[in-house]
């Protein structure tokens, strides 16, 4: 599948299953996320991966548009730090 393919045929998930998300499965995900391009490859960002339930469910409290966190076993957090250099 070439990328003009993936793109046509992404899809957005609304219901989740509560198994649990293997560390193996994990791990590709974050790597493709630290090769996103950024700024001056300043790469601002920290992942923090939330397995923890009690703080799954209160996510949405904080965060209106992450509702569905709610019914994951898992979410990934994106941090930004600071400003880009110039």
């Amino acid at each position: 599948m070439d990328v003009i393919e993936a793109i046509e045929a992404r899809r957005s998930i609304r219901a989740y299953t509560k198994e649990s998300v293997p560390d193996d499965e994990i791990e590709p995900l974050l790597r493709a996320a630290m090769y996103a391009p950024s700024a001056a490859n300043a790469q601002p960002w920290h992942f923090i991966v939330i397995r923890d339930r009690k703080i799954l469910d209160e996510i949405p409290q904080v965060v209106s548009t992450a509702q569905m966190v709610r019914n994951t076993p898992l979410a990934i957090a994106v941090l930004f730090s600071g400003a880009v250099p110039t």
